[in-house]
């Protein structure tokens, strides 16, 4: 079965969808050409993103096919650059796990780690040396979120892969809750593997 993966193209503001299926991945002609041109083209009529359902139905062609639409100067070298620095990604989480969670984005109900309890179960593991802030640098380095305005939010791969969920938070001085990002179960189980943690013993420790 096809999954929708929508990207945001950071610094663009503009999504361009992946069509995951099969082991592939294929790339919305429609959204390709209008972030690297301002100009769907012949695509122009294809469904759009809403409903998303529909937008699955667009034309979609593999990176190689793709490079043979977008000019290979100037935005167009530099999306092309980017589609093929995310197919790497993709490939990276594998492709089924992706399609599960693009199929179900907005479902998550387990466990959730706020960025400084993160850090200070990570901390515990003696191979593992890091603060809050040096894990939030990380996070930004890592392009697992990026900052947008005043808010940082969850880079589009990092939710579909389950690492990273929004939840409301409430400030008792504060009248309305704002979103904050925050590590997943498995989200703080890949950190402490990409940084080297030993002692796995650590991860059963509760939220704060």
């Amino acid at each position: 079965m096809a999954a929708l993966l929508p990207i945001r193209w950071q610094g663009h503001h503009v999504d361009v969808c992946a069509v995951l299926e099969n082991h592939q991945v294929r790339w919305i002609a429609r959204d390709v050409l209008e972030a690297a041109t301002g100009d769907a083209g012949d695509f122009a009529h294809d469904p759009g993103h809403t409903p998303a359902a529909q937008h699955l139905t667009a034309a979609a062609y593999s990176l190689d096919t793709i490079r043979a639409l977008v000019p290979h100067q100037g935005v167009g070298a530099e999306l092309l650059r980017f589609l093929a620095d995310r197919e790497t990604a993709i490939a990276a989480f594998g492709h089924m796990n992706l399609a599960r969670y693009a199929s179900e984005p907005a479902h998550y109900d387990g466990p959730v780690y706020a960025i400084a309890t993160a850090a200070r179960i990570l901390d515990a593991d003696p191979a593992i040396s890091i603060g809050a802030g040096l894990l939030f640098q990380w996070l930004l380095d890592a392009e697992w979120i990026y900052r947008s305005g005043d808010q940082y939010k969850p880079a589009d791969l990092s939710v579909t892969a389950g690492r990273l969920v929004v939840v409301p938070r409430r400030i008792p001085t504060q009248r309305d809750a704002y979103p904050q990002v925050v590590l997943t179960a498995s989200g703080l189980a890949e950190l402490h593997a990409l940084l080297g943690g030993t002692d796995a013993a650590v991860l059963e420790q509760e939220p704060a």
